[in-house]
């Protein structure tokens, strides 16, 4: 039997187990007529099921994409593709390198991301064009309230996601209700672009994220430093940044209008 097939740790596999959360993801994600949402990690369709359901009502689009090639014939067994909903064995970061959607479409992406790829995935999605419009993800809890942190509290990865997205933890999920049982917690995060007129200004599409990037690792690269270590003093004053204050200090907005004055 198909289902039979056990969770592979070597892919960082946990498999959910309460529907009550799968729910509050599916629905988190606002599916409307004419979106396109890929799910990543499809598992055993614990999601796909219900994503493939109000696609269908609604008239939208869902790319269902897993990695673990056994598991393939389990979503298909659940799961009818048609037009409109499809399933992929492929590998989500490779997967992306090539996407590419219809202009004016809204894209949605959702799925429980083995813990391991959840910073680089979410950097890449980052970078895409059009950059999603929501992310709904199963993650560690730990880093989802890394994630959310706001200054004084920032850090890197905070600044870096909320330069695009406005962020919410949804639901602590206890390890528990996955299988296997995994040694923590994990949290439904949403994430939502942020329509600013700043960052739509700059020119990301050419590189500057990547520079934005350095940027902030620079800016973090001695956290507990007061920022006078970090930057020099005609930076200070070119940035209007007080040297005794520390990186975390600051949030996203600063951040992207320091990193704007030199665009």
């Amino acid at each position: 039997m198909v289902d039979k097939v056990r969770a592979k740790k070597a892919l960082g596999q946990n498999f959910l187990t309460d529907s009550g959360v799968s729910q509050l993801m599916v629905e988190s994600v606002d599916v409307f007529n004419g979106d396109r949402i890929i799910e990543i990690g499809s598992g055993r369709g614990a999601l796909t099921q219900s994503l493939a359901s109000i696609c269908r009502s609604r008239q939208a689009y869902l790319t269902a994409v897993e990695f673990d090639v056994d598991l393939i014939p389990i979503l298909k067994s659940r799961i009818t593709e048609s037009e409109n909903i499809k399933i992929i064995n492929a590998n989500i970061l490779n997967y992306l390198d090539d996407f590419k959607v219809p202009e004016n479409t809204r894209l949605k992406i959702t799925g429980s991301l083995p813990y391991n790829i959840t910073s680089p995935l979410i950097h890449k999605l980052i970078k895409i064009n059009p950059r999603p419009e929501t992310c709904v993800f199963l993650i560690q809890k730990e880093v989802a309230q890394k994630i959310c942190k706001q200054a004084p509290d920032s850090n890197y990865l905070s600044v870096f996601v909320q330069t695009f997205y406005k962020t919410e933890i949804l639901k602590i999920v206890d390890k528990n209700l996955f299988s296997p049982v995994p040694k923590v917690d994990g949290a439904i995060i949403k994430l939502t672009r942020k329509p600013s007129d700043l960052i739509s200004r700059l020119p990301w599409q050419t590189g500057n994220i990547s520079h934005y990037e350095k940027f902030l690792h620079h800016a973090f690269s001695s956290p507990r430093k007061m920022l006078n270590k970090v930057f020099t003093k005609e930076d200070l004053a070119r940035y209007q940044l007080d040297a005794t204050k520390r990186p975390q200090d600051y949030g996203s907005d600063k951040y992207l209008r320091i990193f704007a004055t030199d665009k």
